[in-house]
C-alpha cells in the first residue's frame, strides 16, 4: 500500500516541474526498501508510456477525461499502468489500493475508479493487441509512449522504419550500470552486492564497468559511501573514453560540467590531468564538489567556477575542451521520461540555439590545434548534426576529427558525429562530435 501510495505522490510531484527521481527520493525516504521499489517501477512505468495510459483510460470512460479531478485522473493513470506493467502484484490489490487512496484524495470519484480499472483490465487487452498489430506510426508511437510529433521528427530524419526501430529501443527498461575507481577491485565489488542479494556483472564494454539488472538508491547499495563506484550509463562512459584519445596533455575544461560524474571520470582514469570545471548552476557545482570528495579526488586536480560558459573565462588556457552541452535528454528518456512530456518545438530550437553559441564559444577559447568534445545525450539532429554543420560552416578554423574505437557502438551521424543508441539497458542515447582548432 506505502509503495502504491509513494508512486502517485511522486507521479503528481513531477507533473508539478520536479524529477521523478528526485521526487521518489524525497518522497520515499522513510519506505522500506521493497515498498520503495514498487513505488519506483510503477511511477516509472506511468511515466514512460503516459499517453497510453491516457488513451486505455479514455476508452473506458464514459465520460471526457479532463472532466475528473486531477487526483482521479492521477490515479487512473497509475493504475492502468501498473495494471499491465507489473507482473507479480495481483490485479485486485492494485486497483483496492488505488481506490483506498481515492477515498481519501477524491472521494466521490472513488466508485468511478474503481469501475473503470476493472473495466481497463478488459478493455484494455484488445486494444495493447490491435496497437502492437498495427504498422501506422501514430499507433507505435502511441504503444512506446512517444510523442506523435517526436515520432514523425525522427520518421523525416531517419526513416520510417528505422524510426520504429528507435521507438521500441526507447520504450526498454534502463537499469545501472556503474564506473569503478581505479582502487575498487571488480570481484570485491561484485561480493558485496551478493552478499546483499543483488547480482552485478562485468561489462563487456569496459574494464572498469559493471551491470545491474534493477535500479535502486545509489546511496543504499554497498561500497558507495566509500566511493568504490559511481552510477553512470555506460554511453556517458563511452563519451569520456572517447574523450581521452584526444588528450595529449595540457588543462582540460569541462564546460558544463554538471554533478560532476564525468569530471569524476576523467580525474580518475586520465593520468595526471587538470580539469577545471564550470557550471551555472550553484548547487550542481556544489554537488560535483561532494561527488569528487566521495571518490577521495584530490583537491590540487580541479577546480570548480559557478557562472555562465558563455562568459566565464579560464584560469589557463585549455587544450581541450569538453562540452557535454544542455540538451532535451532525448537519449535518457528511458531514465528520466518526464522529460519527453516537457519538451516543445519551440524549446527544442530554443536549445539548438544555445548549444551552437556553447559550441562556438568553446572553439575560441582552445589555441590552435585544441580540440572540443561536444557530447548530447541527444537522439535529435536538431542538437546534434545541424549544430555541428552550422559551426563547421561558420568558423573557417574548424574541422571534425575522425572516432575509431572498433570495441564501441558507434555510429556515423549524417554526415556529421557518431551516436550511441540506446540499444542495451545500459546504454543511453548519446551524440559525440570531436573538433579540432586549426
Amino acid at each position: 500500500m506505502r509503495g502504491i501510495e509513494a508512486a502517485c505522490k511522486a507521479w503528481r510531484a513531477a507533473g508539478e516541474g520536479e524529477f521523478l527521481s528526485e521526487a521518489l527520493r524525497k518522497i520515499t525516504v522513510s519506505v522500506q526498501d521493497e515498498e520503495r521499489e514498487l513505488a519506483a517501477t510503477l511511477s516509472y512505468a506511468a511515466m514512460r508510456r503516459r499517453s497510453l495510459w491516457v488513451h486505455l483510460v479514455k476508452k473506458c470512460l464514459r465520460k471526457p477525461f479532463e472532466s475528473l479531478s486531477p487526483e482521479a485522473r492521477d490515479i487512473l493513470v497509475v493504475g492502468t499502468a501498473g495494471m499491465f506493467e507489473l507482473k507479480h502484484f495481483a490485479l485486485p490489490s492494485l486497483a483496492n489500493a488505488l481506490v483506498s487512496i481515492a477515498k481519501v484524495e477524491c472521494p466521490s470519484e472513488a466508485g468511478l475508479i474503481n469501475a473503470v480499472l476493472r473495466r481497463v483490465s478488459e478493455v484494455g487487452k484488445g486494444e495493447m493487441a490491435r496497437l502492437e498489430a498495427s504498422a501506422e506510426l501514430a499507433d507505435q508511437a502511441l504503444l512506446s509512449g512517444m510523442p506523435l510529433w517526436l515520432a514523425k521528427m525522427w520518421a523525416d530524419e531517419i526513416g520510417i522504419p528505422a524510426a520504429k526501430k528507435l521507438l521500441k529501443m526507447m520504450n526498454m527498461r534502463s537499469y545501472l550500470s556503474l564506473r569503478l575507481s581505479p582502487s575498487a577491485q571488480p570481484e570485491s565489488v561484485i561480493a558485496s552486492f551478493s552478499s546483499v542479494g543483488r547480482r552485478v556483472w562485468r561489462s563487456p564494454l569496459f574494464s572498469y564497468s559493471l551491470r545491474t539488472a534493477f535500479t535502486a538508491h545509489p546511496p543504499s547499495l554497498p561500497g558507495y559511501r566509500e566511493g568504490f563506484w559511481t552510477l553512470q550509463s555506460e554511453s556517458s562512459m563511452a563519451a569520456i573514453d572517447v574523450a581521452g584519445c584526444f588528450w595529449k596533455g595540457g588543462r582540460v575544461l569541462d564546460m558544463c560540467a554538471g554533478r560532476g560524474v564525468k569530471m569524476g571520470q576523467m580525474l580518475q582514469r586520465w593520468d595526471g590531468v587538470f580539469v577545471e570545471g564550470w557550471d551555472a548552476s550553484l548547487a550542481k557545482v556544489r554537488a560535483a564538489g561532494e561527488e569528487l570528495d566521495r571518490l577521495g579526488v584530490s583537491n590540487s586536480a580541479f577546480k570548480l567556477k559557478t557562472g555562465d560558459a558563455l562568459y566565464l573565462e579560464p584560469e589557463e588556457t585549455p587544450h581541450l575542451i569538453v562540452l557535454d552541452a544542455p540538451c532535451s535528454g532525448s537519449g535518457t528518456w528511458g531514465r528520466h521520461p518526464e522529460g519527453k512530456w516537457r519538451l516543445t518545438r519551440r524549446r527544442l530550437g530554443e536549445i539548438a540555439a544555445l548549444q551552437k553559441r556553447l559550441l562556438d564559444r568553446a572553439l575560441s577559447l582552445i589555441p590552435p590545434g585544441g580540440t572540443v568534445v561536444y557530447i548530447t545525450c541527444s537522439l535529435l539532429r536538431a542538437e546534434n548534426e545541424q549544430v555541428v554543420g552550422d559551426i563547421m560552416t561558420s568558423r573557417s578554423d574548424a574541422v571534425e576529427l575522425e572516432v575509431i574505437r572498433e570495441s564501441l557502438p558507434l555510429r556515423r551521424g549524417r554526415p556529421w558525429g557518431y551516436y550511441i543508441l540506446p540499444t542495451l539497458p545500459w546504454l543511453d542515447g548519446f551524440y559525440i562530435a570531436i573538433i579540432m582548432k586549426r
